[in-house]
């Protein structure tokens, strides 16, 4: 899963700052869940539930 750069400038000039929340629906919420819990799941095998 390919990461996205960080972009933006903080108001304190302290330089580049990173939001790491996500602001979205039920819907995109459960989706964003499932897409982790599937690369997860990926990342080990022997341990995935389904």
């Amino acid at each position: 899963m390919p990461l996205l750069a960080a972009t933006g400038v903080a108001a304190r000039g302290a330089g580049k700052v990173v939001n790491p929340h996500t602001f979205l629906s039920i819907s995109a919420s459960i989706a964003q869940v499932n897409n982790i819990a599937r690369e997860l799941g990926k990342l080990d095998p022997d341990n995935a539930q389904t």
